[in-house]
This record gives structure tokens, C-alpha cells and sequence, in this order.
């Protein structure tokens, strides 16, 4: 079964929640925040030990823009950018509705 990193965006504020989820659509139903399902992106990985080695690398890269302590929410300014290095490393970002 796939594991996916996704980039759940906030429907009201420019904030994204990043994590790793088997099912990211019900991960993002479940959120108290009200998600832009349309603008949401997910990686699919073929196991969960790459999913979590680039989710560790992605928390890391993504510190600075952190919206709370251990949240996984973060301020959208470096989505485009990070999306576009994923698509350059040959990663597939599907919408999370595809």
C-alpha cells in the first residue's frame, strides 16, 4: 500500500499542513480547519520508510515557516517552490482529489 506525504492548504488563511498519511483525503476530513481540497497536493511513496525519511527532510527544510511547535502547519510562502524541487527530483505531485 502507498504512503503519502501531502500539502493539505487552509481554506481561509495561507497555511499548509504537511504530514504522512495513507489515506490523506480522510486525514484532511478530519482536520478542524476547513482544507481547499483543490489547491492540496500528495507525493505518493511506494513504502513508509521513503515517505518518512522526506517528511523528516521536509519538516527540517520547512522550520523556519512553522506555525506552532510540532503542528505540521506551516505559512504557504515556500509551497510553489517546494512543490517545484519535488517535480525536479522526478517525484510525481498529484491534487489530492486526482
Amino acid at each position: 500500500m502507498s504512503e503519502y506525504v501531502y500539502f493539505l492548504k487552509d481554506a481561509n488563511e495561507d497555511l499548509m499542513k504537511v504530514g504522512i498519511s495513507e489515506n490523506p483525503l480522510a486525514e484532511a476530513k478530519s482536520l478542524s480547519r476547513q482544507i481547499d481540497l483543490e489547491e492540496s497536493r500528495v507525493i505518493a511513496f511506494p513504502d513508509k520508510e521513503m515517505a518518512h525519511a522526506v517528511i523528516e527532510e521536509l519538516h527540517h527544510f520547512l522550520k523556519s515557516f512553522a506555525q506552532g511547535e510540532g503542528t505540521g502547519w506551516y505559512t504557504t510562502e515556500a509551497k510553489d517552490d517546494l512543490l517545484e524541487q519535488a517535480k525536479q527530483l522526478g517525484l510525481k505531485v498529484d491534487p489530492i482529489l486526482g
